[in-house]
């Protein structure tokens, strides 16, 4: 990534352009959980967890859905891949509290919009930004 405050860090993203909700809210929760796993393997892609869909989901709990206790609970329900054959309660008394904390942190839902898609600067500008970038020694 580029630009403060982001600039140098690395990010993985899923996404998911679908047209409507559809099932997005079952795919997330597994998401969370893939997440955690990378935090808790130290990811070299894991300064950012993005999601990026083209239509909004679970929109009643919108800006809770990447909360602790939300990681916590796809750790739970994913824990078969994740701890092997363990009761939930197990399961829970093996989660790293602060890479759940980390993960909560580090997710970013982006909702795009086909117009979107066609946005981009123009070419003289791109140029532009590179020859800066470049003289900065940031690119």
């Amino acid at each position: 990534m580029r630009g403060a405050p982001y600039h140098g860090d690395q990010f993985c993203a899923e996404v998911k352009h679908y047209q409507g909700p559809a099932d997005q809210g079952t795919h997330f929760v597994e998401f969370l959980a893939k997440c955690y796993v990378a935090q808790q393997e130290k990811y070299l892609f894991g300064d950012h967890y993005m999601w990026i869909t083209w239509a909004p989901f679970n929109v009643n709990s919108w800006s809770q859905l990447h909360e602790p206790q939300r990681i916590e609970s796809a750790v739970v329900q994913h824990r078969q891949r994740i701890f092997g054959d363990v009761s939930e309660d197990e399961a829970r008394k093996r989660i790293d509290a602060n890479a759940v904390q980390s993960v909560s942190e580090r997710v970013w839902r982006i909702v795009l919009s086909e117009k979107q898609e066609g946005l981009l600067p123009l070419t003289e500008w791109r140029a532009i930004l590179a020859h800066e970038l470049i003289l900065k020694g940031e690119w």
